[in-house]
């Protein structure tokens, strides 16, 4: 209890009476980000090697993961460190304002295969991508077939249907999973689940996953 009140007294010196009472009214329901690291490990999001949960856990102070539990965990999971390593194959947060020039949705479409864990391989990947004329587009090959895709420019803006047209391949090819987003404002924690890991998931709270369209 001591512990507790001391936190409580930090809190609220350093973030403001706001932070002290919403912590107060939520402290104890609150799962540790310890925790939540593990159920979020337990759910499928694995670390890459190399990656240690104090790597994760010292990015934030603990009243800002318990702030937004689950979310803010989940959210840098699916980040990159500064040496361009990804901390987890399993979660990509991903910022829709991505499309800056060729390129981009390459990339896009090789990190959806990598969250695919292989279900979906991607050959002969290539893009187009000039703002000025307002003209992209991406194509490739997969399972024998070829496609090209036209793609609507918005500055630099992604074209969302991209997304669910890749997921209409893992429906035409029957993939073991699908892939869905947890919305945080102009981003999302993109991930590839199949149904049974996907209803786990959306048991934990903060989260709110849903399937692309």
């Amino acid at each position: 209890m001591r512990y507790l009140l001391i936190f409580l007294l930090t809190a609220s010196v350093l973030y403001g009476p706001k932070a002290y009472k919403f912590l107060k009214e939520n402290v104890k329901r609150i799962p540790s980000p310890e925790l939540q690291l593990d159920n979020l490990i337990k759910l499928g999001i694995k670390l890459n090697p190399g990656i240690s949960k104090k790597d994760i856990l010292q990015l934030h102070e603990t009243i800002e993961y318990n702030r937004q539990p689950y979310k803010l965990l989940y959210t840098e999971l699916g980040n990159e460190t500064e040496d361009g390593t990804f901390v987890s194959d399993n979660c990509w947060h991903f910022d829709y304002e991505y499309i800056e020039d060729h390129g981009a949705y390459v990339s896009i479409i090789k990190n959806l295969e990598r969250l695919s864990h292989g279900d979906l391989k991607f050959e002969n990947i290539k893009d187009f991508v000039d703002i000025d004329e307002e003209l992209a587009w991406v194509s490739f090959d997969i399972n024998g077939d070829s496609y090209k895709w036209s793609l609507e420019v918005n500055d630099d803006w992604t074209d969302e249907t991209l997304f669910s047209k890749v997921q209409a391949l893992a429906k035409k090819y029957k993939t073991k999973g699908k892939f869905n987003q947890c919305i945080i404002g102009q981003s999302s924690v993109i991930s590839y689940m199949d149904n049974s890991q996907f209803e786990e998931f959306n048991k934990v709270k903060n989260l709110n996953i849903e399937w692309f369209k």
